[in-house]
């Protein structure tokens, strides 16, 4: 996976533990399925890992059933969040393709993922809920726009009106 820097995607995964490990052992685990995907230096996937660590040491050490991480992969790094708190940002040149490419690519680390995704996203109901959100997003955007011009537009009366009364005293 690439990401287009005109457009700045963000492909984001949540993870929730459904066993308890260690922060170390998850955090290696998610490394060592990075590595082979990632033609960067060794040190920037530590720096993944490190993130990973913090997060679970801040929660007592252990990613209990229920643990829900968060990676936010752009084209510039990944973000890194546990339980809702963000641990931070590895920021590296295709460090983000790696991680997208850990859960999707032909040697996904879950299978059952991918075809998940494919099913819930291709079908017609889902093309509709895209469709759907679509047209509401551009009808918000539309009405954005209406309602700033009306603002601008009363706020240039108002002006208007007080320039017309200074320049009649």
């Amino acid at each position: 996976r690439t990401f287009d820097s005109s457009s700045s995607p963000i492909v984001s995964f949540v993870l929730e533990m459904v066993y308890s490990v260690g922060a170390e052992k998850i955090a290696s685990a998610i490394a060592e399925s990075v590595r082979p995907r990632y033609g960067g230096s060794p040190s920037d996937v530590q720096a993944l890992e490190s993130l990973i660590i913090a997060g679970v040491n801040g929660i007592g050490g252990q990613a209990v059933q229920g643990t829900v991480f968060r990676f936010d992969c752009s084209g510039d790094g990944v973000g890194v969040s546990v339980n809702g708190a963000m641990q931070g940002r590895a920021s590296f040149d295709g460090l983000g393709s790696a991680v997208v490419d850990v859960f999707t690519d032909d040697n996904a680390v879950s299978p059952t993922l991918v075809d998940s995704c494919v099913s819930t996203w291709s079908g017609m109901e889902a093309k509709s809920v895209a469709s759907l959100l679509l047209e509401a997003s551009q009808d918000a955007a539309a009405v954005v726009e209406v309602s700033v011009a009306e603002t601008v537009e009363e706020v240039s009366v108002a002006k208007s009106a007080e320039l017309k009364e200074a320049e009649s005293k």
